[in-house]
């Protein structure tokens, strides 16, 4: 299985190695917005995009400058509703389930790899459903 890579519409190449500052570089011209956790963690949320069908949510976490792993969801706020009020743990599930199915038509269905891990999931703790890559 080749490890998960992506390039998305704004041009951003998701792959093992990219480096933080080929995403900084571009922060102020993509509006992505950045949060540094002081922990070595520097995570970047990229303007959402569609994508077969889903509106799709990407943030990338950066440790010591190197990505290290990615969150990933469905944002349509039709099916999921706009704000915490309107969530349940029904929509929840779903938003899981639909970004399964997302990362298994892009050719990397939720397992453990010899390069990582993509996963898909609800989160009962959070009350959020999402998925997301590891790279070892």
């Amino acid at each position: 299985m080749p490890e998960f890579e992506l390039i998305c519409p704004n041009g951003i190449h998701i792959r093992r190695g990219l480096k933080e500052s080929e995403v900084a570089a571009l922060q102020e011209f993509l509006n992505i917005h950045r949060k540094d956790m002081r922990t070595g963690w520097v995570w970047y949320q990229l303007p959402q995009f569609e994508d077969a069908g889903m509106q799709v949510g990407i943030s990338l976490a950066f440790l010591h400058g190197t990505l290290k792993e990615l969150s990933v969801c469905d944002l349509n706020a039709d099916l999921y509703g706009k704000g915490w009020d309107e969530m349940t743990e029904e929509k929840e599930r779903l938003r899981a389930a639909n970004t399964a199915k997302w990362l298994e038509r892009r050719g990397y269905p939720p397992d453990r790899y010899d390069w990582g891990e993509v996963w898909a999931s609800y989160d009962p703790k959070g009350g959020t459903g999402s998925g997301g890559v590891r790279y070892k």
